[in-house]
């Protein structure tokens, strides 16, 4: 298992020296099946990639400031984000398209789950 967790962590920092984040990475989640990989960066965007092969799949662009939180729902169809805008959005996964923006926290949203 170790093994293949470093494999698809070696395709996603290939993935991030060619294209990707402008800021530092601060999440990262695997989804349940490991065959996706998502990342939340300070450039205010979250994305998708291929934990096969490090390619990027969709640029999630809707926080207006760092993304700090991720998670998969069970099933990995769809990608819970958070952050320091003080919201948490829905996306799906498949698609990469926003479904639910939760706006109205006071602070930034430092946690979630599915």
């Amino acid at each position: 298992m170790f093994s293949r967790v470093a494999q698809r962590l070696k395709a996603f920092n290939t993935a991030l020296q060619g294209e990707g984040h402008t800021e530092w990475v601060q999440s990262l989640a695997f989804s349940s099946a490991g065959d996706k990989l998502a990342t939340g960066s300070g450039d205010k965007t979250a994305r998708i990639w291929s934990a096969e092969t490090g390619e990027q799949q969709h640029v999630l662009c809707g926080h207006r400031n760092s993304v700090l939180c991720l998670a998969f729902s069970p099933a990995g169809d769809k990608l819970a984000t958070s952050g320091e805008d003080k919201t948490a959005r829905i996306w799906s996964a498949e698609t990469g398209e926003q479904q639910h923006a939760l706006c109205g926290h006071r602070n930034s949203v430092l946690c979630l789950a599915f």
